[in-house]
């Protein structure tokens, strides 16, 4: 997408220039990722209503700059692997609880959400 804040077409999830596979790289050149996520999540619709929310997210992501937006209002619990993450679970008080998969992500990407491979 064309980003104007920028001057050029980025990649927004990553938040990188098109020509480089580095996340959050377009913070690292003083760009700031604000005014593309403008809405209130979910979570923080939650939390104005004193639901407190958890989002598990793989390490990995956990804190770039695309989950620390969209999952604003949760706290965000990183973890290693699903058994990780389950184990994490069990031990949460939250009372709305969300998990990222990023394979599922990945295969419902390529395959379609429907379909049977997924």
């Amino acid at each position: 997408m064309y980003y104007e804040e920028y001057g050029g077409i980025i990649k927004t999830l990553p938040f990188s220039p098109m020509d480089i596979d580095e996340n959050d790289a377009l913070i690292a050149l003083g760009v700031s990722p604000n005014p593309l996520f403008t809405l209130p999540t979910i979570f923080e619709k939650l939390k104005s209503s004193g639901i407190k929310s958890a989002s598990y997210v793989r390490e990995e992501y956990a804190h770039s700059s695309y989950s620390e937006h969209m999952f604003r209002g949760s706290n965000i619990v990183p973890y290693h692997n699903l058994s990780d993450a389950f184990n994490k679970m069990k031990k949460d008080n939250a009372n709305f609880i969300q998990i990222y998969i990023d394979y599922l992500d990945t295969a419902e990407h390529l395959y379609g959400p429907y379909s049977t491979e997924v």
